[in-house]
């Protein structure tokens, strides 16, 4: 299809210990393909893995096609504050999905809930987390993409929590998905979106 940039995610269930070998077995495999077919892959920081996780991961793979894409709001559910895992993940990060999070309290954890980027809804900094990765780089820009998720009513629990053990159990998850709200038409959630 011609694309040379490929976001990837983990979504394995099992210890954590576990989960990070299989995704770096994942990337090793998608640096030897990164090398033969021209490509680059970002690793996104999907709710369930900490931006220590991916660090610690990308540190093991050292390529220089292999990266981390920053997503606004998915370290939440991780159990991390917004600017501490940007600035972590932040020598690695080539990508960013923007979008607005309304922080939802769990026991011992954070869900969260897509809302209006910068709405009072927002509970992220977002214009200081726009503003670190736009510094990133010494000569030339770090972060290469930036994509706007305006995902109104999506919805993530929280898969890591404050009274963990050191090596968690990671659940399955499902596939991401955004039902339309009781009451709403699609040209409304369309509109709003």
């Amino acid at each position: 299809i011609g694309a040379q940039n490929i976001r990837v995610y983990s979504r394995y269930e099992g210890l954590l210990s576990q989960v990070l070998k299989i995704v770096e077995s994942d990337l090793r495999y998608m640096a030897d393909q990164a090398d033969v077919y021209d490509l680059y892959f970002d690793c996104e920081q999907h709710e369930e893995l900490k931006s220590s996780d991916i660090v610690h991961v990308l540190r093991q793979i050292n390529h220089p096609r292999i990266h981390a894409l920053f997503d606004f709001g998915n370290m939440i559910n991780a159990d991390e504050r917004p600017l501490e895992a940007l600035r972590g993940l932040a020598p690695y990060i080539r990508q960013s999905h923007l979008k607005g999070v309304r922080i939802v309290p769990e026991l011992h954890g954070f869900g969260h809930q897509g809302v209006n980027q910068g709405s009072d809804q927002d509970d992220l900094p977002s214009p200081r987390l726009l503003c670190e990765l736009l510094m990133l780089g010494d000569h030339e820009p770090q972060v290469t993409v930036f994509s706007l998720e305006q995902e109104n009513h999506y919805s993530a629990p929280a898969f890591r929590h404050s009274d963990e053990d050191p090596d968690p159990f990671i659940p399955y998850r499902d596939m991401s998905d955004t039902p339309l709200p009781p009451g709403y038409s699609v040209e409304q959630m369309l509109s709003e979106e």
